[in-house]
């Protein structure tokens, strides 16, 4: 009892110790009052890459190499506070690393089996209930003859269908899987009904490059026509695709769902520069009452999502009918070139 007595002073002076720092924390960058609030990165109206773009630029070389680490430095001036990257979650939130400590409102969280020891259990339903808890799939779960055709050997992402190679990821690999990359399984439903997104957009071209034809290249590759802009000669700053779906939960509980956007370039792009048949270029969760509905709005960066890379490893954004997949739903939007002068 007398120790109990001894203790409880301490633990009243390190609780209120604890309120005194988080009281006197600075305000984030961000946050009303904080020293960045005027400058465009703290701009909620700018796609993502342009504010990122805005940061990474007032950073100095300095600055950028404590960045690089996972304690990586605040920078004060900018109202960037410090950051501890190393976690674990290979399989659930852990704190084996220093960046994650549970406490307080988180007292703890779900960790599950790693991969080797779940397989070891040979209990195919444990691995959906898991599925259901953790949400989406990040990679493809190839069938067993997949391993025959893409031997370890060979890493090359793009399919060569005349020597049997199927290619690999979600990007380049369309034969059949066991569970295909996004796949995610919940205890309810959710639809998805387009909202708002825009039918055509014109990429415009940047200083000497908007007044010459020479910009928009054309290629051919077994008699498509694919024509496509340089990602270098086109003004990326804005030029994003606003995307509104509205989420609904069919089911009866409350549940958490991931929106996937997807984009796929014209065909004859795929065919000029091998590019990928579809890439991931968007994703938002948003936890949705059983039976209600949430409005998710994304930006996608046209010249960072829509672009494919050429043969040559140069970025090119192809005109014409791009498609977007998001669930259920398919929208296409056209991409073309702002008049040129001649």
């Amino acid at each position: 009892m007398r120790r109990h007595r001894l203790l409880l002073p301490l633990l009243v002076l390190a609780v209120a110790s604890a309120a005194s720092s988080v009281a006197a924390r600075a305000p984030f960058a961000c946050a009303p009052g904080g020293p960045a609030t005027s400058l465009p990165f703290c701009r909620q109206s700018l796609p993502l890459r342009s504010r990122a773009r805005d940061l990474v630029a007032r950073l100095t070389r300095a600055e950028k190499v404590r960045l690089l680490v996972n304690n990586a430095a605040g920078v004060p001036r900018l109202g960037v506070a410090g950051y501890e990257w190393w976690s674990e979650a290979l399989h659930g939130v852990s704190d084996t690393g220093p960046g994650v400590r549970f406490g307080g409102a988180f007292p703890g969280a779900t960790a599950f089996p790693q991969v080797i020891g779940t397989a070891a259990s040979f209990n195919a339903s444990l691995w959906e209930l898991i599925g259901r808890v953790r949400g989406k799939l990040p990679v493809t779960w190839y069938p067993q003859d997949y391993l025959q055709k893409a031997p370890m050997t060979n890493m090359a992402m793009r399919a060569n269908p005349a020597k049997g190679y199927p290619g690999r990821t979600y990007r380049f690999y369309t034969g059949p899987t066991i569970h295909p990359f996004g796949h995610g399984l919940s205890y309810t439903k959710f639809t998805h009904t387009l909202a708002h997104a825009p039918a055509q957009l014109s990429v415009r071209l940047s200083g000497h490059h908007a007044t010459t034809a020479s910009s928009l290249n054309a290629s051919t590759h077994l008699g498509r026509v694919a024509a496509d802009v340089r990602v270098s000669h086109a003004r990326c700053e804005g030029l994003s695709i606003l995307v509104h779906v509205d989420v609904k939960n069919v089911g009866d509980r409350d549940g958490a769902h991931t929106v996937l956007v997807y984009a796929s370039p014209p065909a004859a792009a795929v065919a000029a520069h091998s590019a990928p048949a579809r890439q991931l270029v968007a994703f938002e969760k948003v936890h949705v009452t059983a039976g209600g509905v949430a409005r998710v709005k994304m930006g996608l960066d046209v010249c960072h999502g829509l672009s494919v890379a050429d043969r040559d490893g140069v970025r090119r954004i192809p005109v014409g009918e791009h498609s977007l997949t998001i669930g259920e739903l398919t929208h296409s939007v056209t991409l073309g070139v702002e008049q040129l002068g001649v």
